[in-house]
């Protein structure tokens, strides 16, 4: 099943976010999949955008996202937003179109890109493919953005990636996730350009006091530019 021509749509108040995506929030047991998506999502108003869920809490498969998004909002995913909770899963989905974010100086919240998702916690994205570029502000990654346990498995960034100085002037990119805490990943490839002002081929900073997180069989081929970098990991803290 296909949608095209998406264009300049609108969003929609929830509180204090302006919010969008083909389905607001997808439950623990909804299922989404065989859907491709194309067009140009453009919004100047919008917290969060994800081109097939704001919110998902249950499984998006075998889903295509041809669209180009610029947007000034704080969390963007090529297929979700936010991919929230033990139940997630984002499996063998595609993102082909470009992400573009230009945010306000004054916010002051935490802003992250990603070509899958914007934001993972607890769920697991596997064998997921990001071909679009990604301009974006503090935490920028070809699959997450930021990402807090959970698992990615088995996926891939080709996209050219770049992290704009954000909140307390820091940026982190990286070709899997631009920021992580206490998860897995496992068998990623990134293939990508990254920069940032950390920056790493499979992530761009990586925080975990308690040695939780774990990368096992991952492959970096992409140049990294960045003040702190590194081919794997830009920065471990």
């Amino acid at each position: 099943h296909t949608i095209s021509g998406l264009k300049n749509i609108a969003s929609i108040n929830i509180g204090e976010h302006n919010i969008w995506g083909f389905i607001l929030f997808l439950g623990e047991d909804g299922v989404l999949k065989n859907l491709t998506i194309s067009g140009n999502i453009s919004e100047k108003e919008t917290n969060q955008i994800g081109t097939f869920a704001y919110t998902n809490y249950g499984t998006i498969e075998n889903c295509i996202s041809n669209c180009n998004i610029n947007a000034a909002a704080v969390y963007i995913g090529g297929i979700a937003a936010n991919n929230s909770g033990i139940y997630a899963r984002i499996k063998n989905c595609i993102n082909n179109g470009n992400i573009s974010a230009n945010i306000s100086t004054d916010i002051t919240l935490d802003i992250t890109h990603g070509g899958i998702a914007g934001y993972n916690s607890e769920g697991i994205i596997s064998m997921c493919v990001n071909r679009g570029n990604i301009s974006g502000d503090q935490y920028v990654g070809g699959i997450v953005g930021w990402a807090e346990k959970g698992r990615i498995d088995s996926s891939t960034n080709t996209g050219d990636l770049s992290a704009k100085d954000g909140m307390d002037d820091q940026s982190s990119a990286g070709g899997i996730i631009g920021d992580g805490n206490m998860l897995d990943i496992l068998n990623c490839m990134n293939s990508g350009s990254v920069k940032g002002n950390s920056a790493g081929g499979i992530a761009g900073y990586s925080w975990d006091t308690n040695e939780l997180q774990h990368f096992t069989g991952c492959t970096n081929t992409g140049m990294v530019h960045a003040f702190a970098s590194g081919g794997v990991d830009g920065h471990w803290a």
